[in-house]
């Protein structure tokens, strides 16, 4: 079964903007929605026109249709409207990867070294935090007024000092640390992540023991955006949306409603715990 003729477009009046399905058939644009949104012209042409011819048959008409130029016009008029609608295409998608890939982790948390409690003490002494101290002693007597003979009352020593800083660098002579300090993590401000950093930061999780920040995969956002630029040729299948965008040369011709799905399952699916 043969694809219809289609119908010369006719001009709008001046002024007017065109439908992007202006002078097609009910099959045509039948064809049109489904290319739009599958890729597949063979499908496509199945949907619209013919379930019942063989494959090899529905191929060739599938493809004899989509080469005619009023068509790819229209496919593209159409694919215009989602882009527009979605606010996304290709090029937004592969850009996006590629912030994700570069954006600097430390943004959202730093890793720091610093002194350890003996490193400032007095005589190299467990050095402590005014409050903290305070704290412990005024528990250390809360036990005894409770039971003096308790032997597991243990009354905080202040020969170390006060004034403890973890800012401060490791002291070299210490003979705690050895000069290496200590590290620890240090969240940052969310109000004060740069765009690229927003692109990373998938919010907190919160735990037991703490606090989990979740950050996207970089690595795997610089492999997609390889893949959308065809820098791989190996064998690796790629299931979903994202074999579409790999498979195509040119990634202007891409569905941007694929795109936006594929970004989507990318933040949804691929973000791993820092």
């Amino acid at each position: 079964m043969e694809a219809e003729i289609l119908p010369p477009l006719k001009n709008p009046p001046q002024g007017t903007a065109r439908p992007w399905h202006d002078g097609l058939t009910d099959k045509q644009r039948a064809f049109v929605e489904h290319y739009h949104r599958y890729r597949n012209a063979t499908q496509a042409y199945t949907h619209a026109f013919d379930t019942k011819g063989t494959y090899s048959t529905r191929a060739v008409e599938g493809r004899r249709l989509l080469e005619r130029v009023e068509v790819q016009e229209a496919i593209k008029a159409r694919q215009k409207i989602t882009a527009e609608a979605a606010g996304i295409d290709v090029a937004w998608l592969l850009q996006r990867f590629l912030d994700i890939a570069n954006a600097d982790p430390r943004e959202l948390i730093g890793l720091k070294i610093g002194a350890c409690r003996y490193c400032y003490g007095e005589g190299h002494g467990y050095q402590w935090r005014e409050r903290e101290y305070l704290e412990q002693l005024e528990e250390a007597e809360r036990l005894a007024r409770i039971d003096p003979q308790n032997p597991n009352i243990r009354y905080p020593d202040p020969a170390g000092g006060f004034g403890f800083n973890a800012t401060h660098p490791p002291h070299p002579s210490c003979p705690q640390c050895h000069g290496e300090g200590l590290e620890r993590f240090v969240p940052r401000d969310s109000d004060s992540f740069s765009d690229q950093a927003l692109l990373l930061y998938g919010g907190v999780k919160v735990k037991k023991d703490g606090y989990e920040i979740i950050i996207a995969d970089r690595e795997k956002a610089l492999e997609l955006a390889g893949r959308i630029l065809g820098a791989f040729n190996d064998k690796v299948k790629i299931s979903g949306t994202l074999a579409h965008l790999v498979a195509v040369a040119d990634i202007r011709k891409v569905d941007p409603q694929e795109a936006a799905k594929v970004y989507r399952d990318f933040i949804g699916g691929h973000l791993a715990a820092a």
